[in-house]
Parts: structure tokens; sequence; C-alpha cells
């Protein structure tokens, strides 16, 4: 424990020398590296970029290289006031600093310290950006500093200035913490010493973290709430690692696998020279969990590392330039790229503040400022103080100005800017204050609850279909109190929900009258009971880190908790009455003897106030995999990652899921292949399992069908590449573009978007398949099929677009054909072409949301067999219609076409309820077929069951549901056929047989 008031930098001290070394190897490798051309490291002119704006009214800036750090100091307290002393205190620079603000400056890591005896704290050497604040201590659940704005709104940042000083940054932790151990290993199962780890809640605007180091033996401790949570550990030269868990639960291990690199220069497209202090980050598959940004040095050079083996497109921005390397980047295991050259372009700045209106100029607290065109976002900026956002290399074009305010309504659209051939700086927008609504959030006994997030939905009603809403989440505090704010007068739908599952009230309706706040809206959790289990297998023995998941019979949805290390989970909120109990179908545990057709798990009566306990049984896993990975001249493939997924024997299942599953296996403990290729996967259930081998960075082989005690042969094939041209006829090649490759009887699809190449195009590390291939932009979108052999290389491919098209049509009722208000209409064609608006997009009327007559517009829809998906605005939780969906051909021309009619489906089963049982099961549907190419055909009767009493047999071949036509259309088969239990509905049979079955209660 480091002592009182001691600052530690978590920036991996012990690694200094390798620091140092690693420095010194980047500025040998810059001093070797091939020029790149244009330009290179030993050009004799170069361009800085921050001395490119020169435009007045360009927000102040710290040259953060330069300036003095900033200090925050405070108590931390418990609930009764006293100090606690020892606890760990630390900030972190908030997610947009460190990518807009920093880009690349530190170690990314948090400056920690813990507190004296009479709880103080002083915080030294941070950053002067914006800067989340916590805390944690033993028995305590963390918390994040934050407070209420004069709005009542939740702010938790601390805005830090050079050289200054926060103080009263007091914190409050309550008891009830729960001990977190875990182990952080590399890949090949060796401990990491002093990695940092970071425990965070997962959930809806979930807060509070707890930061720790590994030991010698790379095992941790920490403190966090109950419930679940994500684990993230980072050491250096190792990419960050983040896995689920939960707390308590079974000791969560962190692999880290060899940091990859991604190296390169950014040279101006004009002058042909490096460009210095310019942005680089990278966008990427597996990118989200944490921000990835550097700058360019003095010769343009820049060095992206911590990066995991995938796919990344870095990207160049400054005020005024802006830029994309023209592909993807495939980066293998340990990899450091080859110099990857980015052409930045002249593009502009765009500043402005944002203020309430009627508040003497008083600046919004806190927000954002967002550009869009075509689709896209094109921009986005935080507020700072001062209430300015600048968002920087926006490239010419006209754009919508989306205004965020927390707490306040925005206009119901702004002016939309036009950049030609300057920056724009000194523009301003205005929001205004709305109404609110406040109150408390209690048990069933009275007593305040805290952390329970709370959000107010607007309600529209059909005559006002594309009228304006507006929404608000918060969440309650430690007294229960809330409030949601910014809010225009109407009907809301006030919802809870918790992290931890917690079962609330129905969606409670409120009224917001003009002028009128409401004040004291009470919200009562209903009373809860409690459930402890263990997870067996056949031997007696606990199985460890299985989700388990229970949800009240008859509910579409439950609750999950992990097993620990003993086998044994909780719930501690449970909904009272019949409840499943079982392991999640993607833990793959069954009972010993059944199959996946078979319902898993126990029904057990769970009684409010009571604790029920409960054994669950599932078979052993036991089963081990040999097998050895070689390339396609037999040498063996070191360092290959292998996985198995079982594969269902449910009846009518498809290998196609499995597939697609193994390329969701994120998170798993890593399996690598040995020098000579060899790997050993163990801990299998019984069954049968697709076994993958895949070099993160391009190459893979799979065997389907493979038994326990196998040992196979894994073949990697030579991957290809696809690529060519994207025209648009008549027209220049579009400046912006995306093609995406898909095999989906692999489960495969790989895209990229293409920035100024002229049109050129290319995809590489592909497995040899069967390839539908797509491009869409602005102008157009189409396909193409393409079979691309092993290692074949084809770069002769012309996609040539086709121009988009307004659809006009009409929403109406499938039973009563009237038509609907209140529908938002968009739609995505191939390739992911898709058009998106939402109200107001459009301006005036709206006309892609449906009118009294269901009729409705929507300009820019993709040529092509092309999805119509539409959702409802109007009503709340009991609105009939979930969604309407339907899959036409659009053709090119003309211009503005009429597609008839849409059916929509009213909802049979209750909102949050399951459908009746009715004793069959389907094959699984291709996702990728056309209806008019499937059928919806009986896999599986369940004897005694509904569809057995009505004499429907396997195989049989559904083509209606109560006289509605199916057509192999699986959507709309599910939507039909789902009834509650006593319903009884009919379906037709091929050749004209029908049967009548009634739905039973759900298993």
């Amino acid at each position: 424990m480091p002592s009182p008031n001691r600052t530690l930098a978590l920036s991996f001290g012990g690694f200094a020398i390798l620091v140092v070394a690693l420095l010194l190897g980047w500025k040998l490798y810059k001093s070797n590296a091939p020029a790149l051309e244009p330009g290179g490291p030993g050009a004799t002119t170069v361009v800085d970029a921050g001395d490119v704006i020169k435009a007045p009214g360009k927000r102040e800036r710290a040259d953060l290289q330069l300036a003095a750090k900033a200090s925050i100091r405070g108590v931390v307290r418990d609930p009764a006031g006293q100090p606690i002393a020892n606890a760990q205190v630390c900030g972190f620079a908030v997610r947009d600093a460190v990518r807009d603000a920093l880009r690349g400056l530190g170690d990314g890591q948090p400056r920690c310290t813990t507190t004296e005896a009479d709880g103080h704290y002083r915080l030294d050497g941070l950053w002067p950006v914006p800067t989340n604040i916590e805390a944690s201590a033993p028995t305590f659940k963390p918390a994040r500093w934050q407070t209420r704005d004069d709005t009542g709104q939740l702010r938790d940042e601390v805005r830090l200035t050079p050289g200054g000083e926060a103080v009263d940054i007091d914190l409050l932790l309550q008891p009830g913490g729960v001990l977190v151990k875990g182990v952080v290993r590399d890949i090949t199962g060796g401990e990491i010493e002093g990695a940092v780890v970071i425990g965070r809640p997962r959930g809806i605007m979930a807060a509070g973290l707890a930061v720790t180091r590994t030991g010698d033996d790379g095992r941790f401790e920490l403190w966090a709430a109950p419930g679940s949570l994500s684990i993230l550990a980072r050491s250096e030269g190792y990419a960050d690692g983040d896995v689920p868990g939960v707390a308590p639960g079974a000791l969560i291990e962190v692999f880290l696998t060899p940091e990859s690199v991604l190296v390169g220069q950014v040279i101006h497209a004009q002058t042909k020279q490096p460009v210095s202090d310019v942005t680089v980050r990278v966008s990427g598959r597996r990118m989200g969990q944490s921000d990835h940004s550097t700058r360019t040095d003095d010769d343009g050079w820049y060095r992206l590392d911590r990066l995991e083996p995938g796919t990344y497109k870095p990207i160049a921005q400054a005020d005024e330039l802006y830029g994309e390397a023209a592909e993807q980047v495939n980066l293998g295991l340990g990899e450091t790229s080859d110099p990857v050259q980015i052409l930045v372009h002249p593009a502009f700045l765009v500043s402005g503040t944002v203020s309430i209106a009627g508040g003497e100029g008083r600046p919004c607290p806190d927000g954002s400022i967002l550009l869009r065109a075509d689709q896209r976002t094109h921009g986005r900026d935080r507020l700072d103080d001062e209430g300015v956002a600048e968002l920087r290399g926006v490239l010419p074009g006209v754009y919508q100005v989306e205004v965020r305010c927390d707490g306040y309504i925005t206009e119901d659209s702004y002016p939309a800017i036009e950049l030609v051939d300057a920056s724009l700086t000194g523009l301003s927008w205005t929001v205004r204050e709305g109404l609110a609504i406040r109150g408390e959030v209690v048990d069933d006994a009275g007593s305040p609850v805290a952390d329970i997030s709370i959000a107010a939905n607007a309600l529209l009603a059909g005559d006002d279909a594309r009228g304006r809403k507006t929404d608000d989440a918060s969440r309650s505090d430690e007294a229960g109190h809330f409030e949601l704010t910014g809010l225009l007068p109407g009907r809301y739908e006030v919802s809870l929900s918790s992290r931890s599952g917690r079962p609330g009230p129905d969606p409670i309706p409120v009224e917001l009258l003009a002028g009128a706040d409401v004040n004291d809206l009470r919200l009562v959790l209903p009373a809860v009971g409690q459930l402890r289990g263990h997870l067996l297998d056949e031997r007696g023995q606990g199985v460890a880190g299985v989700w388990v998941a229970a949800a009240p019979v008859g509910a579409a949805r439950g609750q999950s908790a992990q097993t620990d290390d003993a086998g044994a989970f909780a719930f501690q909120a449970l909904q009272p009455g019949p409840t499943r109990v079982s392991p999640t179908p993607r833990s793959g545990l069954r009972a010993p003897g059944t199959t996946d057709d078979d319902p898993q798990g126990q029904v057990i009566e769970v009684v409010a106030n009571e604790t029920v306990e409960l054994d669950l049984i599932v078979e052993t896993q036991a089963g081990v995999i040999r097998g050895a990975v070689v390339d396609e001249h037999g040498s063996p493939v070191a360092d290959a990652f292998v996985d198995a997924e079982r594969m269902s024997d449910r009846a009518g299942a498809s290998a196609r899921s499995s597939r697609q599953a193994m390329r969701w296996s994120w998170g798993r403990k890593p399996v690598l292949t040995d020098q000579d290729g060899r790997f050993e996967l163990d801990e299998l259930p019984d069954g049968v399992f697709l076994v993958r081998a895949h070099r993160k960075g391009g190459g893979e082989a799979s065997l389907e069908e493979v038994a326990i005690g196998a040992d196979v042969e894994l073949v990697i094939a030579t991957t290809g590449s696809l690529g060519g041209t994207v025209v648009d006829p008549g027209n220049p090649a579009p400046e912006r573009f995306r093609v995406v490759a898909r095999d989906p009887e692999q489960g495969i699809s790989i895209g990229d978007e293409f920035f100024r190449t002229n049109g050129v195009w290319a995809l590489r590390e592909l497995p040899p398949g069967s390839y539908s291939l797509s491009a869409s932009s602005s102008a157009g979108t189409t396909e193409l099929e393409v079979v691309l052999g092993e290692g074949e290389q084809r770069d002769d491919l012309v996609l040539e677009l086709e121009s988009r098209v307004t659809i006009r049509g009409r929403i109406i009722d499938l039973d009563t054909r009237e038509g609907i208000a209140g529908f938002e209409v968009n739609a995505a064609g191939p390739g992911g072409g898709r058009r998106r608006l939402r109200v107001g997009d459009l301006g005036g009327d709206a006309a892609n949301v449906t009118d009294a007559d269901g009729r409705f517009e929507l300009p820019e829809v993709p040529s092509g067999r092309t999805r119509i998906i539409a959702r409802l605005r109007t009503g709340g939780a009991d609105k009939p219609y979930d969604f309407a969906f339907t899959v036409r051909e659009i053709q090119p021309t003309p211009a503005v076409q009429d597609i008839g009619d849409i059916e929509a489906i009213a909802r049979r089963v209750e909102r949050g309820k399951q459908p009746g049982e009715l004793g069959y099961t389907i094959v699984e549907p291709d996702p990728s077929a056309a209806p008019e190419d499937s059928k919806i055909v009986v896999a599986l009767v369940r004897p005694g069951g509904p569809a057995a009493a009505a004499g429907l047999e396997v195989g049989a071949v559904i083509e209606s549901v109560d006289g509605h036509a199916i057509g192999g259309d699986a959507n709309r088969y599910r939507t039909l056929s789902q009834v509650p239990a006593g319903a009884t509905i009919t379906l037709g049979l091929e050749q004209g047989a029908s049967v009548k079955i009634t739905a039973a209660a759900p298993l």
C-alpha cells in the first residue's frame, strides 16, 4: 500500500529502461526507415499543422506539452461523515480529452494517490483537461465525484486549467463493496507483474472505478460494487485486455497479447511535404474499448502502439487538414507495420458557442456540437467551460448542425453551414430551458434506493406523429432523488432500470403542462426475493465462471449472474413467482442426457423477502480435442489462435450459426499453437465441435463435426485479395465510398471505406470463398457476385454505381387494411447503403414519417435488393406494433417509385412476455436467402405437445398463418405465430392442408 499522500503515476515505472530502449529504437527505426514517396524523414520543408489556422475567433488553446500541470484536493468520507484513510483516489482524463487534447501525450494511465488519516487527498501532475475523479477503498463501493448543477443535471467532470487547483472535490463511499480477485497473463499463460487493472461497472449510466496493480504472481484484488463489471488490464508492450466479470464471482483471468504497432508518415497532398503536429487515430474491427491516437513528430512520422492484432484504418486530422490511409492495414500478432502513408487534404475549422437563451450569454454547461451530411457524422466536439466547440478538419460541403446541451431544449433545427474556401469561427447557437420531472425512488419499505436509472420518454399521438420529442435520463442519488430536465410540455412514460437487473414498476405516465414542472413523482420498487445456488457437474464439482439466467416463467427477459470458483451464484432481487433458472444458452452447458431441443434448468418459486436455494446439475466438461495447424505447404504455423464452438444438435440447426458465433468469441481464454503448430483444447462438454484456427491479421482454417478425443489437422489456406475501381457513370469517382465483401456461409463480412482514392479499392487477406461484393456512396450502390480462389489476387473488378431513388408507399394494418400514422421509415440496401433519416433531417413535414393515411416518402434510397424498415414513433410500452418490414427490389429508374403497401402486423403477445408454447420448432432459416427462395419447414414436433395433438408432422411446409401467406418470410412467420397461451392459430400447409394449434403455457 503506498504511503499516505504519495502520488503515483501508474505508468510502468519499473519498465523505465525498456521504455528508453523502445524510444531509442524508434529513433533508429525512423533514421533507417525507407522514405515514403513523396516526402520522407529527410525532407527539407516541414509544414506545422499548428500554424495553419490564422482565422479570428479560434479557441485559445494551451500547448499541453508545455502547460503547467493541474491539481485536485478533497476528502473521502463514509455515509456517517467519517474520513476514510488509505482510500485510493485516481484522476482519469475523460475519453474525449485523451483523443482530442492529449493525442498521445503521457502514458494514458490514471494518476492515483491515497488518502491520509483524516481522509484528505491531493492529486498533482494532472493534465489540464476535463477529468473524472474516482475513489475506492476496502469494503466500500467505488464512487465517482459528481455534483448537480443549477439545472439539476449530474456533472461528473472536473474542468482543469493549466497550473490550476480544484478544491473541495469530496467523495462519499457507500458500504457494501465486494472483493474481486483475478490474474493477468500473457497469451502463453505466463503471469504479468505490474499490470494496471481497472474495474468498472457495466450498465446504463454506471460509474465508479477501482484501480490496482498486479503483484509478482500476476494476481490482483480490488473492491467493486456488486453486479456486472468489466476488468481492463494494461501493461507495457501489450495490447489492452478487457473481459467481463461479476462481483462477487469466479477468479477473473485477463489475457494480454503482445502489442502490434502501426507506423507511418503524414504527407500534405498538395505540397508533398511531411506535416507535423497532426492527430493520427485508428478505427478498426476491434476498436471501442479505448482510444488510440497520437500526433506526428517534426518530420510527420507517427507511431500507434498497444494495438491488438487486427485490421485498422489510420486517419489524420488537424485544424485545416484531413486525410485517411488509402486502405486498411492488417496487423499480425506482435507485428510492426511497414510505414503507412496518409495524404492530408485542405479542410476547415468550424467553431462556435452554445449559450442559453435569456441567460445573459450564459454558456451551456455540458454539451456538444455535431456536423452531419450524407447521413455521416463529419465532426463532433464537446463544449468547454465557455460553451465553445471546435470541429477540426472538416471538408468542404454543406452540413446540418446538431446541438446537444444537457438539461436544455435545442431548437427544432439550426441553419446549415457551408464550407467553401475558409474556416468558420465565431458561430453561435442558443438553447432554452425546459420543464423537469423530479422525484424519488424507494423500495417497498419506503427506503431510498440509489443508482437506479430513470428515463422519461415522450409519448406522441397519431395526429402528432411527426412532432418533436424530448427525452432525458438520470440516475437516483444516495437519497433516492432524481431529476429529469430539458423536457417539452406533453405526455411522458417514466421507466426504471437497474444495473443489477432489479425489476421495477410498469412505466408510469406523467403529463407536463406548459410552465409547470412535476416535483413529487414517487417511484416504488416492488418487493423482491433472493436466490442462492450452485452449478455442479455430474461429479459434484462446482463449475466456475458460467453465466446463469433467471427469468420469470412467461417473461421474455430476466437477469444473469456468474458462478464463482466454487460454482456458487446468487440473485439478490428477483421478481416473486415461478422462475426458470438455467445456464445461459451461450455457455453451451446442458443437463446430463438432454439435447438443445430440451428445456434447460429448473423452475423454482421465488418468494418476496425470502431466499430460495437451488442446485443445478450440468454435464461434465472434460473433453479434449488436439491437433496441429499447418500452412498450405504442410509447415507448422506457430502462434495461430485456435478455438472451438459446440455445434448445436437442435433439430433443423444450421452449421452457419456456429460459424457466426465463432467470429464473436472475443473474450474467451486464448489457445495458441506452439512452435510445432500443435494445440490442445480442453474442458469441453460432450458434443461435436467446429474448430477454427486463424492468424490475426489474415488467414484461417476450420473443421466441422469434430468429435471429442479427435486429433485434427487444420490447413490455413493462402489468403487472396479483391480489388478494382468504383465508378459513377458520367461523373467523377465518388470522394468517399464503402466496399464490403460477404460470404454468409463462412460468416465472413469484411469491408473498408475509401477516401479520395480516385475510385480505387482493395480488400486483402481474404480466405477463399464465394463473396457478395457491394459498394455504396452518396451517389449510389451496386452489388457483384465473385468467387475467390486460394491465394487469388483479383484487381480488375469494376463496381458501377446505380442511382439512388425516391420511394413512396403506404404502411397499413395487416388485418384492417387501414393506413397507420407515425411509422418512421428507413431503408438499407446492399453493402450497407443505408438511408437512415430522423425527424428533422428532411425539414418541413418529415415525409419519411407516415401521415394519417399511412403514406410516406423517402429520398435517396439505394437501388437493388433493399430492406424497408419502419418503427412506430407514437405510443409507449403498450404500442401495438413493434415494426414494419419488407424487402423490395428497387430499380435505378425511374427517379421516383411507388412501392405500394407495406403490411404492419400487430403484436399478438404483450410486450415483455413470452409467447405460448406451440410444441414444434422450424428449420433454422438462412438470413441471407430471399424469402421467395426459402420455406418454413417443421423440424421437430414435441411428443405430447399442442402440435402433436393437432397432427402436425416433421417436414411439413408452413405456407400461411391464420390465412395470411408467409412466402418463406421468417420475420413475418414469427410475428404471426407468436400468440399467448390459450390462443389458437391455423397453419396453412403445402398442398392445401391445415392444422389448428392451441398454444400451451410457456415452458
